[in-house]
């Protein structure tokens, strides 16, 4: 195996470039592009109710494409929305398009596309997304 000599002048920008990679996995709208997420659980704000895991969690996803729509899977509905992140750990979507199957009481296809609308604020930590609600409302959290 042969030994590549990179010019001396190229290992700032190489670093540099490294670096960008490594903080836009964790912030920023490229790392939501591409991406898929299964639903693990709500955190509310109330602390009387805590954490609240949906029943079948399996049947929860969404993925953001590339090109600004987001694909969810709410139970046994699909909905499609478009969202946008105009800066880093903002975002919003735009009323979608869902099927409207009855997927049981104790779903929450209907819960979570009417929460869509007040989704304001994303982190990503590792494989976890969280999607805030305004004021601090509750937390969506999905596994990559």
């Amino acid at each position: 195996m042969r030994a590549v000599k990179i010019p001396t002048i190229l290992l700032p920008l190489l670093a540099a470039t490294a670096c960008t990679t490594a903080d836009q996995s964790a912030t920023g709208p490229q790392s939501l592009s591409g991406n898929a997420w299964k639903l693990s659980y709500f955190q509310s704000a109330d602390e009387a109710k805590g954490r609240e895991v949906p029943p079948n969690p399996g049947n929860y996803s969404v993925e953001f494409m590339t090109d600004g729509t987001a694909a969810f899977r709410l139970d046994c509905n699909r909905l499609t929305s478009q969202w946008a992140s105009t800066t880093s750990g903002t975002i919003s979507f735009s009323p979608g398009a869902m099927t409207r199957a009855f997927c049981g009481e104790a779903a929450w296809d209907t819960r979570i596309a009417r929460d869509l609308g007040s989704v304001r604020n994303y982190t990503i930590v590792g494989d976890t997304l969280s999607l805030t609600l305004a004021n601090e409302a509750g937390t969506y959290v999905w596994k990559r």
